[in-house]
């Protein structure tokens, strides 16, 4: 029985990563459906999803800046669990990790982004 929250609170910390990673990859994240339903102008759709897309990338910039001076603490200064003795690597370790997924989602979006503005623009010349 003993280490039991321990374990529990590192395998909930790697579901909740994973699953955030998820929903970040399917771009299910951050949606304000109220500022796309007033805008009916695929231009200022299109300009809208870039700006999206670029606070999305400087928020997991910031996530991910934090998880590795985190993870670069922790090595500096190693602990354990107090039960297993497991390093705290393990729970801080699926921070870092989905952070850079996160930052890997941001740049994937702004690209489809600036793709579907370029479109809007061309559409609109032609």
């Amino acid at each position: 029985m003993i280490g039991i929250l321990e374990l529990a609170t590192i395998f909930a910390l790697w579901l909740y990563m994973l699953g955030a990673i998820s929903t970040s990859r399917n771009k299910e994240h951050l949606t304000v459906d109220l500022i796309e339903t007033f805008l009916t102008n695929p231009r200022a759709r299109a300009f809208y999803e870039v700006t999206r897309s670029v606070i999305v990338l400087l928020i997991t910039l910031f996530m991910l800046s934090l998880a590795y001076h985190m993870l670069g603490w922790s090595l500096k200064r190693p602990q354990t669990t107090p039960a297993l003795s497991l390093p705290l690597l393990w729970q801080q370790a699926p921070m870092l990790a989905a952070s850079v997924f996160f930052v890997a989602y941001a740049v994937r979006d702004i690209l489809r982004a600036l793709a579907g503005l370029n479109k809007t623009q061309e559409t609109a010349e032609g």
